[in-house]
């Protein structure tokens, strides 16, 4: 009888093991269709191209508020660690790759801003918006930073008020599909009928949770915070600004379980087997603090088509 407690009780802590261990295997490495792999060009050789869209302004909806803006959100981030050769003709020459010297963090924000009020009225609250950003870590001297490739903002006021104020790549696009609780975190953002982004992304748990809290949470807050500075390239010219977007973050890691995402692989950024296995996931809880306006830099870097 104390044989047969002890192999059910063994059998019961196998299960257990075995349950945890599934609990803690990211949804891209469990989901069927994530395994297939076709015949592709091979991703070292992929050589990224993009060139910033034409563009329609909206109408102003009303006077655009003044910077600075108060802002809360949350979201989900992406990133993915590509060879700086594939990208390099599309960053600017002055700015150098993160992590480098070799590789370069691409990433993909998608922000809900749910509560944003003007430094000069903060009595007025301004409607909530998503943002999906395309966005490349870089550093600029001893300076971290991003340099952001491509917005899109779902409302007209912030389309008008990036590109007036920040210089951004800035698009509008219809309004984005949010469902963002404890336990979902969706977003889907379309271009016309057809689909920019869709993303679901829940928490992860069991052990892997567990030792990216031990291990990455501080890293992936300091990856994701940079030092608050983009460098954007206004439309139509050659000069790299700078705009100070200044953040407090609250992170935890995150497992995809569906991921649509078109545009970086149209730009050849990404093959289409990269884009279903990023390299980090990243569900932002809360962030929190400022985007403020261009800065007027003290040194002007020109934009160089590099070889």
């Amino acid at each position: 009888m104390r044989i047969l407690r002890r192999l059910i009780f063994g059998y019961c802590g196998l299960l257990f093991s075995l349950a945890t261990v599934w609990a803690a295997t990211p949804a891209a490495d469990t989901a069927p269709f994530m395994k297939k792999k076709g015949k592709s060009i091979p991703v070292e050789k992929l050589v990224a191209e993009y060139k910033p869209g034409t563009i329609k302004l909206p109408p102003k909806p009303w006077k655009i508020p003044e910077a600075t803006l108060d802002v809360t959100g949350r979201g989900i981030s992406l990133y993915y660690l590509l060879p700086y050769q594939r990208v390099k003709n599309i960053i600017p020459a002055s700015l150098r790759p993160y992590p480098g010297p070799d590789k370069i963090w691409f990433r993909v924000d998608f922000i809900q801003w749910t509560s944003l009020r003007p430094r000069s009225n903060p009595g007025k609250k301004l409607k909530r918006f998503v943002e999906l950003a395309y966005r490349f870590e870089v550093k600029q001297g001893k300076t971290r930073g991003t340099f952001p490739l491509k917005i899109y903002l779902d409302a007209a006021w912030p389309v008008l008020w990036a590109r007036h104020y920040g210089k951004y790549n800035a698009y509008p696009v219809r309004p984005a599909d949010v469902n963002f609780s404890p336990f979902i975190h969706f977003f889907q953002m379309r271009k016309g009928k057809y689909a920019l982004a869709v993303i679901e992304a829940v928490a992860s748990q069991g052990i892997r949770a567990c030792m990216n809290d031990i291990f990455n949470r501080r890293e992936d807050t300091l990856l994701w915070l940079g030092n608050g500075t983009d460098f954007v390239i206004k439309a139509g010219q050659k000069t790299i600004r700078s705009v100070v977007r200044s953040f407090e973050v609250e992170i935890k890691s995150a497992e995809i379980k569906t991921l649509l995402l078109p545009e970086p692989v149209k730009w050849k950024i990404l093959h289409q087997d990269e884009v279903i296995v990023p390299d980090k996931a990243i569900i932002i809880d809360a962030v929190y603090g400022t985007w403020t306006s261009e800065a007027l830099p003290v040194k002007l870097f020109q934009f160089e088509k590099q070889d």
